[in-house]
């Protein structure tokens, strides 16, 4: 059994992926759609920190939200823009941090699942100044 990361990339280190993912597309950068309520599970940081997601929004699909839950924690969401953005979530773990399930759906506007219309590269649990955390980020 491989341990649980903190960073999951498509393609590179994707094995702790839930279900109501895509099969891997190929083009760079290789991702994987939002077939539903997807889930992955990743290393939290103790404390404050961030999920980051970079996902990529048709632009022919009307824009919604992208919705995540970390753990036994609430949803929250941030808008969709079309085209690659990458997105932050303030996460905040009470404890040691650990093992938790992300879950990830884009909604439309009316709270419908957009299934499809979402594309993720990368899912990410960072602490503040991380080197991964991606600058300009959606808050």
């Amino acid at each position: 059994v491989r341990p649980l990361l903190r960073r999951l990339v498509m393609g590179v280190s994707d094995h702790a992926l839930g279900g109501a993912w895509s099969p891997l597309l190929q083009e760079a950068p290789r991702r994987r759609m939002l077939m539903g309520q997807a889930s992955c599970f990743l290393e939290v940081p103790s404390g404050e920190g961030y999920l980051q997601v970079h996902a990529f929004a048709d632009p022919a699909v009307e824009p919604g939200a992208l919705w995540a839950s970390v753990g036994e924690g609430g949803w929250s969401s941030v808008p969709l823009r079309p085209g690659w953005t990458t997105y932050h979530f303030r996460i905040a773990s009470h404890g040691q941090g650990g093992g938790a399930r992300i879950a990830l759906e884009s909604r439309t506007s009316e709270g419908r699942a957009a299934v499809g219309a979402v594309s993720v590269n990368e899912v990410a649990a960072l602490s503040p100044g991380a080197p991964y955390r991606r600058a300009g980020g959606l808050l």
